[in-house]
């Protein structure tokens, strides 16, 4: 009926509806977008094309994406290779007899094709006691590095470093810890940082129980090492490791 009073009013009044004709284009738009919004709210429509579009498998996606692996699948970071290589004694020559220097020596070993991480922070303690009582004689920690005026130290890939566990002049023996102590920022220009002061122990002559452990950053560490070291007299010295 709509359709054919408006065909009527158009054959009536020709003159006045063709002011209005580019509005027709718009009418046949707004025409459109109302049938497509009625057609998809019908109750029909929503019954059975939503449903079933609902229960449809999802299409596989175009992208792929690598499955996370895992984590023990992960390759694992790298690691020192920190390692014990042995003792040394380290005297000055015949020019200074007596004047000698026991010194404990680790590595961090190169794996060849492996990459290895930095040994961090590396502070040594060394406990001494007596070979037939187990009674501890002195404790050194830190522990002195050889050639570094400062008890923790870095141990890079590839690097040997030895830290000094016995000291000899003309026939005593010494053991040297260092004590960390804070600066106080207002003697050090706000800087604060930390002081080490040198501490002597006296030891005896002859053999001794000695265990050292190496530690780093993060609670890291090495396999103590254990053995009987033996002082002489005129800088002479010897370490057998336990077995």
């Amino acid at each position: 009926m709509g359709s054919i009073a408006f065909q009527v009013s158009v054959a009536v009044w020709p003159n006045q509806f063709q002011y209005y004709a580019f509005l027709v284009k718009w009418v046949w738009i707004v025409c459109g977008l109302s049938w497509t919004a009625w057609l998809l709210s019908h109750p029909w429509v929503r019954k059975h094309v939503y449903a079933r579009a609902a229960i449809l498998p999802p299409t596989q996606s175009a992208v792929t994406l690598d499955p996370v692996p895992h984590p023990a699948a992960r390759s694992k970071e790298p690691a020192h290779n920190v390692q014990f290589v042995g003792f040394k004694l380290f005297d000055f020559g015949s020019d200074l007899p007596g004047l000698a220097l026991g010194l404990f020596c680790f590595e961090n070993v190169l794996i060849p094709g492996k990459p290895i991480e930095n040994f961090r922070f590396a502070r040594l303690r060394v406990a001494y006691r007596d070979l037939s009582t187990g009674e501890v004689i002195a404790e050194s920690f830190p522990a002195k590095w050889h050639g570094s005026p400062d008890a923790p130290i870095d141990i890079l890939g590839g690097e040997k470093k030895c830290a000094v566990i016995a000291s000899c002049i003309g026939s005593k023996w010494t053991t040297d810890s260092l004590r960390e102590e804070p600066v106080n920022p207002r003697l050090s220009y706000g800087l604060g940082g930390t002081e080490y002061t040198r501490e002597c122990f006296p030891l005896p002559l002859g053999r001794m129980k000695i265990e050292a452990t190496l530690t780093g950053e993060r609670n890291l560490s090495i396999s103590p090492v254990s053995g009987v070291l033996t002082l002489g007299e005129i800088g002479s010295a010897s370490f057998a490791r336990d077995v």
